[in-house]
């Protein structure tokens, strides 16, 4: 077989979307948040090649953010990371977690939360292409009963779960999140 520049270009292509894939799929996120703003979250992910679990736990420790355990599977492309953080809004100080942002908007009974997440490269994949990846599934309980949350979240009392199809976050340069809680009386 002959190798063309135009081939070489679509076969980097190619390997380029699967990098993509091994570096964003199978990431799910399961969090608590507090009244205060301060909870856990723990992360299955797929950790860059080359981690260790020295330099996972350096990459998600901040001022804000204490890992309370790290694991890594034994072939290196999974780990999970139990986190404990002061201030949800400032769980991007930690530097794993630089694409994710975090806002709280108080209302009249109610608190918003808004989350949004970015991928490291946007890029449009066919559906071929993601067919058999896992999508990204985020999980948060709060303080409070869910009275609304987009994106065809699911809801259940206190908790919402997003489900985003690994194309369609690749596709977009943020994926948002938004909730809406009630807030306990005091």
């Amino acid at each position: 077989m002959v190798v063309t520049p135009a081939r070489r270009s679509h076969m980097a292509a190619a390997l380029a979307i699967t990098g993509l894939l091994v570096l964003s799929g199978c990431l799910t996120a399961d969090s608590t948040m507090q009244a205060d703003g301060s909870g856990t979250m723990t992360l299955t992910y797929p950790p860059p090649g080359g981690a260790s679990k020295a330099s996972e736990t350096k990459r998600f420790t901040s001022d804000a953010v204490t890992v309370e355990s790290l694991t890594m599977a034994a072939d290196g492309k999974t780990a999970t990371v139990k986190l404990k953080f002061t201030d949800a809004t400032k769980l991007v100080s930690a530097k794993a977690l630089r694409n994710l942002s975090i806002t709280r908007t108080p209302g009249d009974g109610t608190e918003k939360v808004t989350i949004v997440i970015k991928p490291d490269l946007v890029v449009k994949l066919t559906p071929e292409q993601v067919k058999d990846e896992p999508p990204l599934k985020i999980k948060v309980t709060l303080p409070g009963t869910v009275r609304e949350a987009n994106a065809k979240a699911a809801t259940d009392g206190a908790t919402v779960t997003w489900t985003i199809p690994v194309g369609d976050f690749l596709a977009n340069p943020s994926t948002e999140m938004t909730v809406t809680y009630e807030v306990k009386k005091a």
